[in-house]
């Protein structure tokens, strides 16, 4: 279960740090919009079927590790890393909207470019 954990933070941050900086290289252009691809689907596809619009799969996943561990879970992930970062509550609307900027913003890049 431990590994588990641990696993799907490695995946989150490399899903993260990817979608904010795969467009970058030409040659990483076509894997990001592929991973954008993927987390547009578990937010307008997944997440309205859930009744959870914004719905990321992963984070689905890991909130079923962390019940299952007995810890507390968060409505997001990128909620999670600003509270454990920083060290206290994060303005969830505003962590929302920046997720949703980059996640907007580097997809029209990686489009443009």
């Amino acid at each position: 279960m431990r590994f588990a954990n641990v696993f799907m933070h490695g995946l989150h941050l490399a899903v993260i740090l990817f979608c904010s900086l795969g467009w970058i290289l030409p040659e990483t252009r076509a894997w990001h919009l592929g991973l954008c691809a993927l987390i547009y689907f578990s937010w307008f596809v997944l997440g309205p079927l859930k009744g959870e619009l914004g719905f990321c799969f992963l984070t689905g996943i890991q909130q079923k590790l962390w019940e299952k561990q007995g810890r507390e879970t968060n409505p997001s992930y990128m909620v999670f890393l600003y509270e454990k970062l920083l060290g206290r509550p994060a303005p969830q609307p505003l962590v929302s909207y920046v997720t949703q900027g980059v996640l907007y913003s580097t997809t029209l890049l990686s489009l443009c470019l």
